[in-house]
């Protein structure tokens, strides 16, 4: 399953390529770089808190039927 966080990850590796990697001189600044992998990680972290809220519900749910 291939989410929009997966294809934002896809667009920011190809203009990280484009703009840095194969540039024969870079393009975007540091602080540009970092307004670019930006979103894409706090993306990432608010999945990763989701799923982890998730399991310590259905955690919470199974300790109740076990007590």
């Amino acid at each position: 399953m291939v989410t929009d966080t997966d294809m934002e990850l896809k667009r920011l590796v190809g203009k990280l390529e484009r703009s840095v990697i194969h540039a024969a001189q870079p393009r975007l600044s540091p602080p540009e770089c970092f307004a670019l992998v930006t979103p894409f990680i706090d993306a990432r972290l608010q999945l990763i808190q989701q799923r982890l809220q998730h399991s310590g519900a259905q955690a919470q749910h199974g300790l109740r039927r076990v007590g």
